[in-house]
């Protein structure tokens, strides 16, 4: 009965350990399309700002 009790405590252990890997794996994923999104972001800032400065150029 022990030695079952450890062995399950074993199984839990590394099953929680995946998870935990999972998590983080998912969590890496989110921040890198995150900063993704933000660098997106900021050349179509970047793209809107050199049009607008063009327009005034032209006036």
């Amino acid at each position: 009965m022990v030695v079952f009790s450890l062995y399950e405590v074993v199984i839990s252990l590394l099953k929680n350990a995946c998870q935990i890997e999972v998590l983080h794996k998912i969590f890496f994923f989110v921040k890198l399309k995150q900063e993704l999104v933000l660098t997106s972001v900021e050349i179509m800032n970047e793209l809107a700002l050199r049009k607008v400065c063009f327009a005034f150029n032209m006036v």
